[in-house]
């Protein structure tokens, strides 16, 4: 299955979920309608799984703030890198890198060369 056939494939589940979801709201009776909201909501669900998991599969990053899993789109590159980014909760992949501090903690440079001499002298 090419990619052409897969969008293709999803665009019709779509389609079909709403117009499920039109024939759920012209049913007048309440126990009819209740039974047929909850199955909607089963597929929509059933639908958003398997949408991620061809989003998976096709080397999508996918964001965990929910279940099922976010499809996280591109953002566009940092540091020759793409940059992906949750619709959802705005999470990026791979995150920022963070601007740190100078640390003055580091070790202090050796006064003397491998030799045991004073490095002002060479």
């Amino acid at each position: 299955m090419n990619i052409g056939e897969i969008i293709s494939a999803v665009e019709l589940m779509r389609k079909a979920l709403a117009l499920l979801r039109e024939i759920v709201n012209s049913i007048a009776k309440k126990p009819d309608k209740e039974r047929a909201e909850n199955a909607l909501r089963e597929a929509e669900h059933a639908f958003q799984i398997a949408e991620a998991k061809v989003a998976g599969e096709l080397k999508y990053q996918l964001c965990k703030c929910t279940w099922p899993p976010q499809i996280m789109l591109s953002k566009g590159f940092r540091d020759y890198s793409e940059v992906f980014k949750c619709p959802r909760c705005g999470k990026e992949f791979p995150p920022p890198t963070p601007d740190l501090p100078d640390d003055s903690r580091s070790a202090p440079l050796p006064a003397t060369n491998f030799n045991g001499r004073p490095l002002s002298s060479l």
